[in-house]
């Protein structure tokens, strides 16, 4: 008996925790506000999709408020051109289908391989530059967002072909609130986090539905499952949300 016990623990030491569905988050939101109970079969389907909406809320803006590593893809590159200035954002390779929340950093990728950092300039900082079209090897960019199309201006403007604007950037939050009619969607629409940020999110969409949309708790209930949420953020926030890296590479990897 207890071989076959040490068997199965062994079988399952290999598996990490679960990924849930945006609908199982939903679904234990919905419990923790006493709307979904171990004697039904399913969640109500309005509820769900009520709960669903307030998901998207809350991930929304996360990703328009904080730092949120897992949706940081693959730089997006621009190949420079001599005496061009301006490069609409949407053109660089690797842009990311979700779109662009922020630029969270820049890089210069100079013939050589080697890279060198670059600044992102406020509105004033960037007007305050008295020759905009000054030529050299650009020093820093201005994202100007007020263009019909999001631009990257360039300062100093490159006065050859042989260098690249990399940026890394932050994107919106895939939709959870699944197909607008209710058609196409079955359920099991990804959220996006990591498992770590499970918990968070069922408690954070179980404080908001929790205070009106789906049930209306008592003041101190909802109080309750706000300051859990508060506490399981500040720990994502103390580890998880933070990239884990040794000392900044000025050099392109393999160089």
């Amino acid at each position: 008996m207890t071989t076959t016990i040490l068997g199965a623990s062994k079988a399952l030491a290999g598996q990490p925790s679960r990924l849930l569905s945006a609908r199982e988050v939903a679904e234990r939101a919905l419990q923790k506000i006493g709307a979904f109970s171990v004697n039904d079969t399913a969640a109500d389907p309005e509820e769900l999709a009520r709960t669903l909406q307030w998901m998207d809320l809350i991930l929304g803006e996360r990703a328009g408020t904080n730092e949120a590593f897992w949706l940081r893809p693959a730089t997006i590159t621009q190949t420079l051109t001599a005496t061009k200035q301006t490069y609409p954002l949407a053109e660089f390779s690797e842009y990311p289908a979700l779109g662009i929340v922020y630029v969270a950093s820049a890089w210069l990728r100079l013939a050589s391989g080697s890279d060198q950092p670059l600044d992102i300039y406020r509105r004033d900082e960037y007007e305050d530059i008295p020759t905009k079209t000054q030529a050299g090897q650009p020093q820093g960019i201005y994202i100007d967002r007020l263009a019909r199309e999001v631009t990257v201006q360039v300062w100093p403007v490159p006065t050859d072909d042989t260098s690249s604007l990399r940026l890394v950037v932050q994107t919106f939050n895939p939709s959870v609130a699944g197909d607008v009619n209710r058609e196409q969607w079955t359920g099991e629409t990804p959220h996006g986090l990591r498992p770590e940020f499970q918990l968070w999110l069922i408690l954070e969409t179980a404080a908001q539905v929790g205070d009106g949309p789906v049930r209306k708790m008592q003041g101190n209930e909802v109080d309750r499952i706000v300051r859990q949420a508060s506490v399981c953020w500040g720990r994502i926030e103390g580890f998880a949300n933070r990239e884990k890296s040794g000392a900044r590479r000025t050099k392109a990897w393999g160089a």
